[in-house]
């Protein structure tokens, strides 16, 4: 795993939808406590195909 990119959500954070190109991507979740653990989700697979997401769970 790496880091992609940090995201800092704030009171004028927003969100938009943008279109993936086709191929298939993965996503995981850091998680971080108050304490200073983390832990990292499951890793979760799902493809891109003209413009349909689909994964199997």
């Amino acid at each position: 795993m790496y880091t992609a990119e940090e995201l800092t959500v704030t009171a004028d954070t927003s969100f938009g939808e943008a279109s993936l190109p086709d191929g298939q991507y993965g996503m995981v979740f850091e998680m971080w406590d108050a304490a200073g653990n983390y832990a990292y989700s499951d890793a979760v697979l799902f493809d891109c195909v003209d413009g349909e997401i689909t994964t199997t769970v």
